[in-house]
C-alpha cells in the first residue's frame, strides 16, 4: 500500500465520528491538517515546500456594504504572481462586487487593497480574475509554471471560510478568524485533464473561502487555482476538485517572469 493510500485511510476513518461525539469544524480541518503534516514529515524538501508556498497564498476579501454603512464580507483564496504585484483568484469571488472594497490578507499579518484588474466567469468555463496590489506585497520572488499531466501529485492552498490559526498555532473558527492567517494545504492526484481535474487524498475537504486557492506541483511550480469541488456520482466521500490551469490565463503568465530573471526561494524537489 502506497504512504497516501494509508493516509487517506487513516483520514477517512478519523473522518467518521462516534455516535455520541460531536465533530466542530475546527476537529475536521485540525484533523486533516494533522495527516498533511505527517506526510510532509516524511520529507524535508516537500516539508519546506510547502511552507514556502503557504507564503504565496492569500486570503481575499471582497466588501460590499448592506444597508446604513454596514460591511458585508465574502471571503475566497487567491496566489501571488511572479511580478509581486498581482494576484490570481477565482473569477467567481469577485463576481458583482466591482465596486466593493477588496483586501488581500498575507500570511506574514499584512493586508494590502487591491482592485480588479480583469476577470472572466462562465459556471463550468473560464473562471478567473486578476488583482493588482496597492503596496509592496511581502513576497516577490520568482514563480514557474507548470503543467500537471494524470496521476502526478499537487499540493492545494486555500482558507476555509472562517477558519484560521492564532498566534499560538491553534485553529480557531468565527468572523474574528480572519486575522490569523495559515492556508489549510490539502495534497491529491490529477484525476483528468479536459477539464484540470484533481482526486484530494490527504487533507480536509475544501469549503466556501477556498474559491482561487493555487495548485502547485510537488516541486513548487503554479499549475492553476481551485475553483469548485463535486461528488463523485453515487460516491458518499468521494470528491473531485475542478481547476483552472493558471497557462489558460494569459494574463497570468505574462505577470509571471521566467526564473532566470528573478530569484526563487523554493526548494527543488528534482
Amino acid at each position: 500500500m502506497l504512504l497516501w493510500q494509508a493516509l487517506l485511510l487513516a483520514s477517512v476513518s478519523s473522518a467518521e465520528p462516534a455516535a455520541a461525539t460531536f465533530v466542530t469544524p475546527l476537529d475536521y480541518f485540525d484533523s486533516g491538517r494533522q495527516h498533511v503534516e505527517n506526510y510532509l514529515e516524511q520529507s524535508d524538501l516537500l516539508r519546506e515546500t510547502a511552507n514556502a508556498l503557504t507564503q504565496r497564498c492569500a486570503r481575499v476579501e471582497v466588501r460590499s456594504t448592506r444597508g446604513e454603512g454596514i460591511y458585508h464580507s465574502i471571503l475566497g483564496s487567491g496566489v501571488l504572481l511572479g511580478d509581486g504585484r498581482h494576484l490570481l483568484t477565482a473569477g467567481h469571488v469577485v463576481e458583482g462586487f466591482d465596486h466593493g472594497e477588496i483586501l488581500v490578507h498575507f500570511p506574514s499579518g499584512e493586508s494590502l487593497v487591491a482592485t480588479l484588474d480583469d476577470s472572466r466567469y462562465e459556471a463550468f468555463g473560464p473562471d478567473w480574475a486578476i488583482l493588482t496590489l496597492h503596496g509592496t506585497a511581502p513576497l516577490a520572488d520568482g514563480l514557474e509554471i507548470a503543467t500537471l499531466p494524470v496521476g502526478s501529485l499537487a499540493f492545494v492552498l486555500g482558507y476555509p471560510d472562517h477558519i484560521g490559526i492564532d498566534p499560538r498555532g491553534d485553529l480557531v473558527f468565527g468572523e474574528s478568524s480572519t486575522r490569523f492567517l495559515q492556508p489549510i494545504v490539502t495534497l491529491g492526484t490529477v484525476s483528468g485533464t479536459d477539464p484540470l481535474t484533481l482526486e484530494p487524498h490527504v487533507g480536509a475537504v475544501p469549503t466556501e473561502g477556498m474559491s482561487g486557492g493555487p495548485v502547485f506541483d510537488l516541486q513548487g511550480r503554479l499549475a492553476g487555482i481551485l475553483v469548485s469541488v463535486a461528488r463523485e456520482p453515487g460516491a458518499e466521500s468521494l470528491y473531485h476538485y475542478r481547476i483552472v490551469p493558471v497557462g489558460g490565463v494569459p494574463e497570468a503568465t505574462e505577470m509571471t517572469p521566467p526564473l532566470d530573471t528573478a530569484t526563487s526561494s523554493h526548494p527543488n524537489t528534482d
